[in-house]
């Protein structure tokens, strides 16, 4: 997991209020599974955060 963060570590260095796209590609599904746990238990949640499905053509809440 450390490895992936050094690798996003950049997209969350500077606090400026916002929080950049992030897009996370070639993993296996436990694997972003795993990615998002970790990255909710460092973080606090606002409002619904959703994903972008490839096979919907849309956004989707994450927990769904």
């Amino acid at each position: 997991m450390i490895e992936v963060w050094h690798k996003l570590r950049s997209l969350f260095d500077t606090n400026d209020g916002s929080l950049p796209d992030v897009f996370i590609g070639g993993f296996a599904g436990e694997r972003v599974c795993a990615i998002y746990a970790w990255v909710i238990s460092q973080a606090g949640i606002y409002d619904d955060p959703t994903l972008w499905s490839e096979s919907q053509n849309k956004d989707i809440p994450i927990n769904s």
